[in-house]
C-alpha cells in the first residue's frame, strides 16, 4: 500500500468500526468524486473478529490517532 494523500476522518462515536468507516468513505466520495481504497487506522481498532467494510483495505498503521482514519486512493492503482 502507498498513499500519497489522503483525507483524516474523526469519529468518536459509539458505533462499529465498519459504520465509521462506510461513513468517512461516502464523506470522501461526496467530497472528492473518487472512491477510496485504502484506509489506515490504529492497530487496537482492529481486534480479532471485528467486522470490516467491503471493497476498502484496511491497515494498521502505528502512528495513527485511537478514532481517526486516513483513507484515500492506493497510488498503485495508477490515480
Amino acid at each position: 500500500m502507498a498513499m500519497k494523500a489522503g483525507m483524516l476522518w474523526y469519529s468518536a462515536a459509539d458505533i462499529p468500526i465498519k459504520k465509521k468507516i462506510e461513513e468517512a468513505a461516502a464523506y470522501y466520495e461526496h467530497k472528492y468524486g473518487q472512491v477510496c481504497d485504502v484506509c489506515l487506522v490504529h492497530p487496537d481498532a482492529l481486534s480479532v473478529g471485528v467486522e470490516l467494510p467491503e471493497g476498502i483495505a484496511v491497515q494498521p498503521w502505528r502512528s495513527m490517532l485511537h478514532n481517526h482514519f486516513w483513507l484515500g486512493m492506493d497510488e498503485r492503482d495508477g490515480v
